[in-house]
């Protein structure tokens, strides 16, 4: 069985009626073993990590030549944005050097060959990946009806008219939707809500975006989303953080899910 070790996360978050669901979302065509490693015991050790003992370890040269597998996350784990963090490069080409697999799970929004692009930009070779899987390529092949995970979503796909309401990043929201079979649409003839941002509130015929106007933003907002939940529409959230490493940016669309599960709860 093939020993893999995880320092990412990928959640895809559905609000549908007075619930939120959460899919966690991955590939392999391996057997995978992951074992856990953080414990606040202060006798725990490295030397016997499989044992389903958490521990504490100082570095992935702590348990590189424990595992064949390595699923790493992007942002705010190999690098903030702008940079790469010191030593990841180096740990990237090591790695690789000693044969393992690595795997990029991301919460990212956008597509994956956005993902390649950062990639490259930051100085990585896309090469060095077994497969960069992204929250936001995941939600675009369940959208496209070319991957069912959510049973909701996939009896939309047989409606005629399939609209959407979007919460958006403000980069290609509407080519995201439009390229795998939705076009949007106000609220109230929207069948599903996809939140791939926090940033622009888009019908298909108005934008209002935050940069531009922030008090009419958030305005705009809290009303679709009581008239959503006033209609039970349902919504895929493509990035359920909440929070960016970059704390002092504006919050993620985990935040805006929050937001509806509350209304749902009170409607």
């Amino acid at each position: 069985m093939l020993k893999c070790i995880g320092f990412c996360s990928l959640l895809l978050l559905v609000a549908n009626n007075k619930a939120v669901t959460s899919f966690a979302v991955g590939k392999s065509s391996t057997s995978l073993r992951v074992s856990p490693l953080l414990d606040s015991s202060p006798s725990a050790s490295s030397s016997d990590i499989s044992s389903g003992t958490m521990h504490l370890v100082n570095g992935i040269s702590d348990v590189a030549d424990k595992f064949d597998t390595f699923l790493l996350d992007m942002w705010g784990v190999m690098h903030d944005g702008s940079r790469p963090y010191d030593g990841v490069l180096e740990v990237v080409q090591k790695l690789r050097q000693e044969g393992k697999k690595l795997i990029i799970l991301s919460n990212s929004s956008k597509r994956t060959d956005n993902s390649v692009k950062m990639l490259r930009k930051l100085g990585f070779d896309p090469e060095d990946f077994e497969n960069i899987i992204t929250s936001g390529e995941v939600a675009y092949q369940m959208l496209s009806g070319k991957l069912d995970l959510w049973d909701v979503l996939s009896n939309l796909q047989g409606d005629e008219s399939k609209t959407v309401f979007v919460f958006g990043s403000g980069d290609d929201d509407q080519p995201y939707c439009e390229s795998c079979g939705w076009k949007l649409a106000p609220m109230n003839e929207a069948k599903l809500i996809v939140a791939r941002g926090t940033f622009t509130v888009n019908d298909g015929v108005q934008t209002v975006n935050k940069r531009e106007n922030a008090a009419l933003y958030e305005s705009k907002l809290e009303e679709e989303l009581r008239k959503a939940a006033e209609l039970r529409i349902p919504m895929l959230v493509t990035n359920p953080d909440k929070i960016r490493p970059d704390v002092e940016r504006p919050p993620m669309p985990g935040k805006i899910a929050d937001r509806y599960e509350q209304i749902l709860h009170n409607t």
